[in-house]
This record gives structure tokens, C-alpha cells and sequence, in this order.
């Protein structure tokens, strides 16, 4: 017998019991409070409908049977967590932080599930990852590919998005780390920020644009421009803040968008201005599509890198992946080095 087959016949009736406790867990705190991981549900169909009724068709329950289990976790608990208003039911600040809190325990026990229904096999489980869209084809494929050779069995789930939805999904469970440049506003102090590469940005215009010729700028040149940015809150701010510091007027009514594809043709076709990672651009710059502006500041410098929660860490499965985006990163941060020295 050898010692997967030996781990899989000691863990077999093992595993059924940690199972069924899972799918039947009482969750107990200090010692002193317990929960049932159904209340929870309950309470989280209830702050997402907003109505007890939507709640209960959610649950394949009554409203008085929904009515009820929402009153007694509160007794559990010792706090009010819903009270109602004209539109139905919403939670108190104490419903709020529970809410967030309630998210995560779900989502921990699924992840939780999956783990142990794979255990036998070795380092597996599933991990998801976030990453913001400048570092998707950099990044996120070389990761995928490292993770897959190094341990195949771990179920990566990549998915592109931006620092204020990834915030949220991760603080409740939704997501184990996220790949970004870091927001200029403070994180939770629960999350870990882990710094590993740098990213260059610069202002943008088409060859055709008559702003791309000049070689020096004056602040009229950018009066009436139109601007296409990426419709993150963050980003924002950072090109205002930038272009005040060169004593240029900030966009004006901007573009809002997500997808860097569009920027680049609102740019090169329609004359747009933007503001884009260097790296983005190797293409149209070689072709001579896009020209970078000679901004009198130079070129913006940010600090990219993971965010993760601290209490994560110690999983087998997130750290081999946490691994392979540092290397990663490594590896990226020396075509950075190369496309800021252009």
C-alpha cells in the first residue's frame, strides 16, 4: 500500500463524519455562543433581498419559520440585527459588521468542504484569485502556468476586477488575495499588503493627434482635450492629483471604462487622451500608434502587489499560490525596468 492509497483508506470514514458536521455545523464562540450555519444563510438572504418574504421563497421556508430563526440567532447573539422600514427590513449597525462577518464563515466552510473532500490527494483545495486588468496577461497567465506544473491539483479560479469590489469579496471570503496596484485610501487593518513590483504610467494621445507633436507642453494644450480613463474611483483621483501636480487642468467629464482595449481605440482613432501603463502600450508604441506625452513631472510611479487576509496565510494551498505571483512578479517587474528605461 503506498502512502496516497494508505492517506486515502485512514481519511475515507473520516472524512464522511467531518462532512456531515460541516453540512450540519453548530458554530460555537469562546465557548460561549452558538450558532447554526442555517441562521447565518438566513440572516444573509434577508440584508441581500431586504424583504423577510424574498428571504423565506429564497430558503424554501415559511415567513414565520424565516421570522423565527432570524429571532432566535438574535437572542444568541444579544443584539438587534434587522429593523424595519418602508421598503421592507434592513440591518442595524450591528447587522452590518455581522453580515460581513456571516459572509465570510460560509464562504470559509465551502472552501472548507472542498479542502477536506480533497485532502488524500495532497496540497489542494481551491483558491481564488483576483487581478486587476493590467496585470492579467502579464501576471496572471505565468501564475496559472506555475501553479499548474508545481501542484496541479489545486483548483485556481483567476478573476479580473478592480480594488473596490476585490476590498469586499475578500473581507467576506468571496476571494483569498488579489492582485493590484495599491488604492491610494487604507485598507483594513485584517488585510495583509504586500508590495513586489512597480508600475509606470504615462499620458497618452494618438500619432494623429496635433498634441502628440509638440515637445513642449503648455496648460492650454489639454483645454477641451477628451479623456478615456479606466472607471475605477481610485485611478481617478490619481490622474487628477497628477495632472495638478504638472499645473495642467485634470479631465473634464471624462470616459469611464474597463476595458483597456476601448482606451486604446478611443486613443489611436478618435482622439482621445488617456493615461496607461507603460507595459500596456509595448505594441502601439513599436508601431508608432500611440505616442507618450512629454508631461514636465515625467512619468507616474506606483506600487503594486498582493492584498490577502493575515488569517489565510498558513493555507497550503493559497501559499503555493502566493508564491507563484511573487515570482511572478519578479519576473514582470523586469519588463517593467525595460519599458521605463524607453
Amino acid at each position: 500500500m503506498n502512502l496516497h492509497t494508505f492517506r486515502a483508506w485512514w481519511l475515507a470514514p473520516r472524512l464522511s463524519r467531518v462532512m456531515h458536521d460541516i453540512a450540519t455545523a453548530t458554530i460555537q464562540l469562546h465557548g460561549m455562543i452558538n450558532m447554526e450555519l442555517r441562521q447565518l444563510r438566513h440572516f444573509i438572504a434577508v440584508v441581500e433581498t431586504g424583504k423577510v418574504s424574498a428571504a423565506a421563497a429564497l430558503a424554501n421556508l415559511s415567513q414565520p419559520a424565516l421570522t423565527r430563526s432570524i429571532i432566535n440567532l438574535e437572542k444568541t447573539l444579544g443584539v438587534r440585527l434587522l429593523v424595519r422600514n418602508a421598503r421592507g427590513v434592513e440591518p442595524t449597525p450591528e447587522g452590518r459588521l455581522f453580515f460581513t462577518e456571516a459572509k465570510y464563515i460560509i464562504n470559509e466552510c465551502q472552501r472548507a468542504r472542498k479542502d477536506v473532500l480533497t485532502l488524500a490527494t495532497g496540497i489542494s483545495g481551491e483558491v481564488v484569485l483576483g487581478v486587476a486588468p493590467m496585470f492579467m496577461a502579464h501576471i496572471a497567465a505565468n501564475v496559472a502556468a506555475r501553479v499548474h506544473a508545481s501542484v496541479p491539483d489545486i483548483d485556481l479560479v483567476v478573476i479580473e476586477g478592480n480594488n473596490s469590489n476585490f476590498v469586499d469579496m475578500l473581507i467576506d471570503g468571496r476571494i483569498d488575495a488579489y492582485l493590484t496596484n495599491f488604492p491610494r485610501s487604507a485598507v483594513s487593518k485584517s488585510l495583509v499588503i504586500e508590495r513586489l513590483c512597480t508600475v509606470t504610467a504615462v499620458v497618452v494621445a494618438g500619432a494623429s493627434n496635433p498634441i502628440s507633436r509638440k515637445r513642449k507642453l503648455k496648460s492650454n494644450d489639454f483645454i477641451g482635450s477628451k479623456w478615456a480613463i479606466m472607471g475605477y474611483p481610485h485611478d481617478g483621483g490619481t490622474i487628477q492629483q497628477y495632472m495638478s501636480s504638472n499645473g495642467f487642468p485634470p479631465p473634464d467629464r471624462p470616459l469611464r471604462t474597463t476595458s483597456v482595449d476601448l482606451i486604446k481605440s478611443l486613443v489611436i482613432e478618435s482622439g482621445f487622451i488617456s493615461m496607461l501603463p507603460n507595459h500596456m502600450l509595448t505594441r502601439e508604441l513599436a508601431r508608432e500608434e500611440i505616442k507618450i506625452l512629454p508631461m514636465p513631472a515625467g512619468r507616474l510611479h506606483r506600487p503594486g502587489g498582493l492584498i490577502y487576509r493575515a488569517r489565510d496565510s498558513h493555507r497550503q494551498a493559497l501559499s503555493v499560490v502566493l508564491d507563484a505571483v511573487r515570482a511572478s512578479c519578479q519576473a514582470f517587474d523586469k519588463v517593467i525596468a525595460t519599458s521605463r528605461s524607453q
